[in-house]
């Protein structure tokens, strides 16, 4: 009998928009940055929606909307929403306590991208203090989510 492989969506959202990323068996198969899912509750319902049938995860991780103080209210609202969707599903839920253990995003970015040598494009670089953050930073978040959840496979 054939094991079933362990499919984990980690699922981030971050100022105007939500990124996500598959993997199988701990490794990176699928992710994307939308902005659609982080404009309103009803387009991320429907985005974690397509996302669970598309995929199929067993797992699905999320920040814990009730510790992400740091974040907006709309965000928190986009979060839980989403949370909502995957907990009427059949899969596991993991709510994370987002947790920085780095100076900064862009070092993070590129300890994960070190882990994760498929995401080592979209690591960005530093952005001035008065240009917006590049977009590719909550691709990170979802991926540090991920790794803080215990269901990825430690590093070597």
């Amino acid at each position: 009998m054939r094991r079933r492989r362990l499919v984990v969506l980690a699922v981030a959202v971050r100022a105007g928009r939500v990124a996500r990323i598959v993997f199988v068996d701990g490794k990176v198969k699928d992710w994307r940055i939308s902005e659609g899912p982080a404009e309103a509750t009803k387009a991320a319902n429907t985005a974690m929606t397509k996302w669970l049938e598309r995929f199929d995860p067993d797992i699905v991780v999320l920040e814990n909307h009730h510790t992400a103080k740091r974040k907006a209210h709309k965000t928190r609202r986009i979060i839980k929403a989403l949370y909502r969707v995957a907990k009427r599903s059949t899969v596991l839920v993991a709510q994370v306590t987002r947790a920085q253990d780095y100076p900064n995003k862009f070092v993070e970015a590129k300890s994960l991208a070190g882990r994760f040598p498929e995401l080592k494009p979209l690591v960005p670089s530093r952005h001035r203090i008065w240009e917006r953050e590049p977009r590719n930073l909550v691709c990170f978040e979802a991926l540090a989510l991920a790794d803080q959840s215990g269901f990825l496979p430690p590093e070597d």
